[in-house]
């Protein structure tokens, strides 16, 4: 496999809905402890209707934060969360009550911040505040950043910005994955 911009070759490709494991992978004519870049980009995926909404909006703010589009990375960023976040809680809380109980509690707090918080301690009874360094790289990376983006008419920013919010939007994901029933 070649990326559309050459970076990585591979001889094994492995995707589900949640990873893509690449085997064997190097860059032609770089040292083996270079660091590559890899790029998704995907058309007319069959079966697209049945991946996860949070998943592509993921993959839509990491395409691009490798274009240099920080901005718009971190707003994806955000938004790839705050989606996820409410598949999580729907469905921990469909579980645990019904549907109707869970719809209601999500109309009810619509705010993610409130949702990893007393929401996300209703559904699985744990708080994404619990772990203070997390929380707070997602606070301060990607909700404050994209908020002063949607709100203020715009911040200077850099790549590494968006970097900041993919490292913030994963480890949080993650750290609520985790801890799923």
């Amino acid at each position: 496999m070649v990326t559309p911009h050459a970076y990585v070759m591979s001889s094994a490709l492995l995707t589900s809905p949640t990873a893509v494991d690449i085997y064997t992978s190097r860059t032609p004519g770089l040292p083996d402890d270079q660091p590559i870049q890899i790029v998704w980009l995907v058309y007319g995926i069959e079966g697209a209707d049945k991946v996860p909404g949070w998943w592509l909006q993921l993959f839509a703010a990491m395409q691009s934060a490798a274009e240099w589009r920080a901005k718009l990375a971190i707003i994806d960023y955000a938004g790839a969360f705050e989606v996820f976040i409410e598949t999580v809680l729907n469905d921990a809380l469909t579980v645990k009550y019904d549907a109707a109980v869970s719809a209601h509690i999500l109309k009810r707090t619509p705010e993610v911040a409130e949702r990893v918080k007393t929401v996300l301690d209703l559904a699985i009874g744990r708080r994404l505040t619990e772990d203070q360094d997390i929380h707070r790289a997602w606070l301060t990376r990607v909700k404050d950043v994209r908020n002063g983006l949607v709100h203020s008419g715009g911040l200077p920013l850099t790549p590494s910005a968006a970097a900041d919010a993919h490292q913030a939007t994963i480890a949080a994901m993650q750290w609520i994955a985790d801890r799923l029933p």
